[in-house]
């Protein structure tokens, strides 16, 4: 035997090998059931891509919130002038009897009555207090300063309700 009838041999084995064509189709022929399962899968599939679409979406939105909040949350806690800057704001959104200033107070006298002498909550590194005296105006000024002879100049006021 040669080659080529070899290889045709082959050939012919395998084309006898393909079943029939009623076998084919038999083989292919799908239930009712599963054409009207997939007839209904493909009619909400633009709804369920609608839906997924959404929900990522709301996901990704999500996601950008939670790190922005964590950043402003870090940037507040760790950083000094961010803090001081959210504070300042808050005591200007808040009306005086709404929200307390967080400092530390401590009475001087202890007499009733008298007045209470304010210290800052934060002080920046090298800052230390210098004075703190009454103006004119009836406030009492505190003024820190540095070795660079740079100060800070702090005025609250006592209110006697």
């Amino acid at each position: 035997m040669t080659i080529e009838e070899a290889i045709k041999a082959a050939l012919i084995a395998e084309y006898d090998a393909i079943p029939p064509k009623e076998e084919l189709e038999k083989m292919y022929t799908f239930s009712e059931r599963h054409e009207r399962q997939m007839a209904e899968l493909f009619a909400n599939l633009d709804k369920f891509d609608a839906k997924c679409r959404r929900r990522n979406l709301v996901r990704k939105i999500a996601i950008i919130l939670v790190v922005v909040l964590a950043v402003t949350v870090v940037s507040v806690k760790f950083v000094p002038e961010v803090y001081a800057y959210v504070k300042e704001w808050l005591m200007e959104l808040a009306d005086d009897e709404s929200i307390e200033f967080r400092g530390k107070s401590s009475d001087n006298s202890g007499v009733k009555g008298e007045e209470l002498r304010f210290e800052l909550g934060y002080v920046p590194d090298g800052y230390e207090l210098v004075s703190e005296e009454e103006a004119k105006t009836g406030s009492i000024v505190v003024i820190y300063k540095n070795c660079e002879e740079k100060t800070i100049e702090f005025e609250y006021k006592h209110s006697t309700n």
